[in-house]
């Protein structure tokens, strides 16, 4: 793609995806208005203040700020009216049975429909399932049939903790359109003539976002089931997958056995496509056995727990993490505030701490005690859960840890820790799939 002038973007939503793209946008140089109803979370980015954590987003903001290319605004009537191109980012929340809700979306539209006067372009960037483009393109028709619009599917591909590097230097950009000038015009945004780009219709790229999302939740299931069968006949998961890694038509990446996936995007995007195939008459009994896989294992700690204590009753667990994965604030569908859940059902006190959690999040379970630091969180635990890979978790004093604790339990839920290590400090070691290597 052939870099393309400076564009004037207006961008729907300064959630996770609308940040990003908007403060990437502005330090490539276009201008760039962002809306959002949160008139707390635009007051403080208008300040250079991020409530999410992810790393080079501050600066970047910052840089966007400073150079009056970035501005965030309350309302549509102000974020609007200039911009040649409208990026919708908003939350298509999923439920289980009926799919996503596309509310928000066809209300961004209707705001782009009204108050989008010179805007040519709209580009969906939200997840969505194949036909919502065309939905959107029959709605801006009803609302503002007096001039027409093209839309563009655009779906980003971003990974929680190093978003901005996947905005700023994507492994592929997917664009699709009916109209091929304006998908290039928006490939042509990121004035990356390099990146791989694939143009196609509408429903091919929302379709490429929803299929990659699902083939990464099922490799991680699947890798899942094969840990529950190598702790059956004695097998290390690590070297299983070290070796099956070395394949190319495998790779190593999404192997890590563990308590399974969360956050914002793979499990909503599984489940949105499963009730997506199913609204046209079709079972995925390959998703739907991934979701069933990922349920388990998040199970799978406090069913071991109890077995190795006796029951749940009355013990307090250190649970070391809450959110999803390390270098993010998120705990949305976080393995391990689920299995804090699990734990409290089971009448166990759970004592946790995370770097980004501070209290007053409402993820977080009622019962729920937070700690400082790990140490605090181990005073008194019968056991101590690994729940989310922190650097600061891996790297800790395991005979203070020792010290601290009243029994000797150390469940490695994200097989990250050091077994020998662990048993040097006189520790019970438990991993995942690894009990050849638990000894």
């Amino acid at each position: 793609m052939t870099e393309s002038r400076k564009q004037k973007i207006g961008i729907i939503g300064a959630g996770y995806v609308g940040l990003v793209n908007a403060v990437c946008l502005a330090e490539i140089g276009h201008r760039v208005w962002c809306f959002d109803y949160d008139a707390g979370k635009v007051e403080r980015l208008n300040s250079g203040v991020v409530d999410i954590l992810e790393p080079d987003l501050p600066e970047l903001l910052a840089g966007g700020l400073d150079a009056g290319r970035l501005t965030f605004h309350t309302t549509a009537e102000e974020a609007l009216p200039e911009a040649e191109i409208v990026m919708i980012c908003v939350d298509t929340p999923t439920d289980p049975q009926i799919g996503p809700d596309l509310t928000r979306l066809m209300s961004a539209v209707g705001s782009v429909a009204e108050h989008a006067e010179r805007a040519e372009i709209l580009v969906l960037r939200s997840t969505v399932p194949p036909g919502t483009s065309i939905l959107a393109e029959e709605e801006f028709s009803r609302l503002n049939g007096s001039r027409g619009i093209s839309v563009v599917s655009h779906p980003e591909f971003f990974q929680e903790g190093r978003a901005v590097e996947d905005c700023r230097r994507p492994l592929r950009i997917v664009v699709g359109s009916r109209d091929k000038d304006a998908a290039a015009r928006v490939a042509g945004l990121w004035n990356m003539p390099d990146v791989p780009t694939v143009v196609s219709d509408l429903e091919s790229a929302e379709m490429t976002k929803q299929a990659s999302n699902a083939f990464l939740a099922a490799k991680i299931s699947f890798i899942n089931d094969i840990a529950r069968i190598c702790d059956a006949v004695g097998a290390d998961i690590d070297t299983v997958a070290e070796g099956m890694g070395l394949d190319p038509r495998i790779g190593s990446r999404y192997l890590k056995a563990g308590v399974g996936f969360g956050g914002s995007c793979l499990p909503k995007d599984l489940r949105a496509l499963v009730a997506s195939a199913r609204s046209h008459g079709w079972e995925p009994r390959t998703l739907t056995a991934a979701i069933e896989v990922n349920e388990t294992q998040r199970r799978l700690v406090s069913e071991l727990l109890a077995e190795r204590l006796g029951s749940l009753s009355g013990k307090t667990i250190a649970l070391l993490g809450l959110v999803f994965k390390p270098d993010t604030s998120d705990l949305r569908d976080s393995p391990a505030v689920a299995i804090a859940g699990l734990l409290i059902e089971g009448g166990a006190t759970v004592v946790a701490t995370d770097p980004a959690v501070h209290g007053g999040e409402p993820e977080i379970p009622v019962g729920v005690r937070l700690a400082d630091d790990a140490y605090s969180a181990a005073a008194g635990a019968m056991a101590v859960v690994l729940a989310t890979e922190w650097d600061a978790f891996t790297a800790l004093d395991w005979s203070r840890m020792a010290d601290a604790m009243e029994g000797t339990l150390v469940v490695d839920g994200r097989n990250t820790l050091d077994p020998v290590i662990i048993r040097d400090a006189d520790l019970d070691y438990v991993g995942i799939g690894r009990g050849t290597v638990a000894g």
